[in-house]
Order: C-alpha cells, then structure tokens, then sequence
C-alpha cells in the first residue's frame, strides 16, 4: 500500500510559498497535506493583528484550497495554527468546510487504514511577547531533564506578554486581549507535560502521526541562534509513547545550523521541514505513511 504525504510549515502567509505549495501538491499528487502551524500573516501590532490573520484566515487560505479541491477531489488537508498565529481566530479552522482542510490542533482525526493524525500547537516560552500559544515546557522536572531545563531556561525567556481572549463557543470579540504573566503558580496549572499526558495523545501510537509544532529539545530539528530551544516535553512524550512519526516546525533555520532535518528517537521517525518565510524558496517534506524512511526534502 502506498498513502503519499506532503509536509510543511512557517509560510506566515507568504503569497508567494503558498502558491508554490498549490502548484506543487498539483503536480505530485498528494494523498494528503499536512501544515503544522504558522499559516497566517506575521505581524505584532496589537491594533490590527488579530484582524489581519482573521481576513486572510476567512478569505484568502480558502481560495487556494478551493482550487486544490477542485483539481485534485480526493486530497485531504490537515493544519493548525502555530504560536505566531492568533488563538484568538481557531473558530474561523474549526468552523473551515472539512473539505478544504480540518484543523488538528487538539484533534485525532482519521488519516487512512487504521492510522490517525493529532496535532498540538503549544510551545514552550520563547523570548517574543505574543503569549496565545506558549506554556511552560514541565509541571515537574524529572531529575534526567533538570539539567536540559536548566540550558532551556538560559537560552533567555520571557515570562511577561499579552494573550488574546477566547470566548464562549469561540465567539471572536475584537482586540480582546490581555496581559499575561507566567508565574510558579501556572507552571503547576498548565505544561506541555500535561497535556501530552492525556489519552487523546497517547492512543493508537503505532498507527499516530504526531504534529507538533514545538520540535523536540537536544535534537537537529530544534536549533536556533542561542542553541536548542525545542520542548523538553515533548522530547519525552516521543521517547515514552513513540508514534509511527512526529512533524515539527518553528524553528526556521535549524536544518541550515545542522543539516538535518530528520532524526530517529527510539523508534519513531521526527521531521522537521525547516521552512522560513523570510525566504524566497520553500522547504517541503514528501513521505509514503507505509515507508516513511524514505522521505525525501524538497526545495521549490
């Protein structure tokens, strides 16, 4: 059996990459598209952020998959917002006509054959101000991770920002936002940790593809300028649960700093596409489900 996989992230709604991924998907024929995170325009003005994703999230993204459908009707797109993306506008993916894309984020969705596809958004606490999708990495610290958390936290964090709101039903209030700050107390409420505890992620892992957008910690998928930024977390969860394959994103330029953009942890195959919008070219990931080993990186 063969299930073809067209993988990538961090367009940011550049006109020019998403086109190219349309284009692309038009010529070799995916069975499915997945796009983990960072799909709306990047920008941090507080006054028109929000309704700036929101337009291009309502009127632009469905154009271009209007078109896919319409020339290739069995492809399935699965995406999620990423931490540059407002969680302020996730009603707009949840309401989105499943024919054009569903979103993953907190969602197992059936992919083909018994095998499933689950996505999370969340990533550990960066340095940028926007807070809607960042969490501390750990509730509790198991002593064989002190150490990696102690160089996570040195890479330099922010723990003051500004969230915007949710409402009930996912109502979208305009500029609805909040300031945050990150606390001992909200390291115990909420973590990556915990929520990857839950048996919405843990279910089926032989036959789970696993979409974070956070990569692992320590790993070739995960660094940045000041070193390794991924999630600890979820770095564990890899090592404990091992899905048939993890897709990753948010860090732009780490297969350019190791020049890999693939690693084997434990059993379970981790990519990353190692896209940026910054660039003029995109970074796709192309895999068959049944032999994933194979994959291959794809600069367009």
């Amino acid at each position: 059996m063969h299930h073809k996989i067209l993988y990538t992230s961090d367009n940011h709604a550049n006109e020019e990459l998403d086109q190219k991924l349309i284009k692309y998907a038009l010529q070799i024929k995916p069975d499915s598209i997945i796009i983990g995170g960072d799909i709306a325009p990047k920008e941090f003005s507080i006054g028109s952020f929000v309704l700036n994703q929101r337009e291009f999230l309502k009127k632009t993204l469905p154009v271009y998959f209007n078109y896919l459908v319409a020339e290739l009707p069995g492809v399935k797109t699965y995406l999620m917002l990423g931490n540059d993306d407002s969680i302020a506008n996730l009603d707009v993916l949840e309401n989105a006509d499943p024919r054009l894309y569903q979103n993953i984020h907190g969602r197992r969705l059936p992919l083909v054959d018994g095998f499933e596809i689950v996505g999370y958004s969340h990533v550990p606490l960066t340095h940028i101000t926007l807070k809607d999708w960042e969490r501390f990495d750990l509730s509790e610290i198991p002593p064989q991770y002190q150490e990696m958390d102690d160089a996570r936290t040195r890479t330099g964090i922010r723990l003051r920002g500004w969230q915007h709101q949710r409402t009930g039903r996912g109502r979208f209030r305009k500029n609805a936002v909040r300031k945050v700050e990150f606390t001992e107390e909200s390291r115990t409420r909420d973590s990556i940790q915990k929520d990857l505890s839950g048996d919405l992620y843990r279910q089926n892992p032989k036959k789970t593809i696993f979409v974070s957008h956070a990569p692992p910690y320590g790993t070739d998928l995960d660094v940045a300028h000041e070193g390794h930024v991924g999630s600890i977390a979820v770095l564990s969860f890899i090592q404990e649960v091992q899905p048939h394959i993890s897709l990753h994103g948010h860090i732009h330029k780490t297969v350019d700093r190791t020049g890999n953009y693939k690693q084997m942890i434990g059993e379970t195959l981790s990519m990353t596409a190692g896209n940026s919008d910054k660039k003029k070219e995109l970074a796709v990931l192309v895999f068959d489900l049944y032999n994933p080993e194979g994959v291959e990186r794809i600069i367009l």
